[in-house]
């Protein structure tokens, strides 16, 4: 017989005040000071990764998909992602890439500008 697990009550704010909060950032870096540079390095990690991930998906369907041949309609070969999830993984691909490009392009303009005032 399976038992019934109820799952745990939200802190109350007298337990938030005391214990403060449960959330704790994530960060490859194990440095405490804030250099833009190594949070760029970081993002780019982050988000080629998601990248990567997101086309080997799209990659690994369409290549199953092309080894089982268009005339198979047995149930086990259909189409793990339909075509719309695909649009969507490329779409988010896209955009994950344009974010880190624009990223890229906000932290040369502040290089660049920090150069200019400091004479170089």
């Amino acid at each position: 017989m399976a038992t019934k697990t109820t799952p745990p009550a939200a802190p109350t704010p007298e337990q938030e005040k005391t214990f403060g909060p449960h959330h704790v950032p994530f960060s490859w870096l194990h440095c405490t000071e804030f250099d833009p540079s190594a949070r760029l390095v970081e993002t780019t990690f982050d988000v080629c990764r998601g990248v990567e991930t997101c086309l080997e998906i799209v990659m690994n369907e369409r290549l199953r998909m092309a080894s089982h041949g268009s005339d198979d309609t047995d149930e086990d070969d259909r189409a793990l992602l339909h075509q719309g999830d695909t649009e969507r993984l490329l779409r988010l691909a896209l955009a994950a890439t344009r974010m880190l490009a624009n990223d890229a392009d906000v932290a040369i303009t502040e290089i660049n500008r920090s150069n200019r005032q400091r004479g170089k």
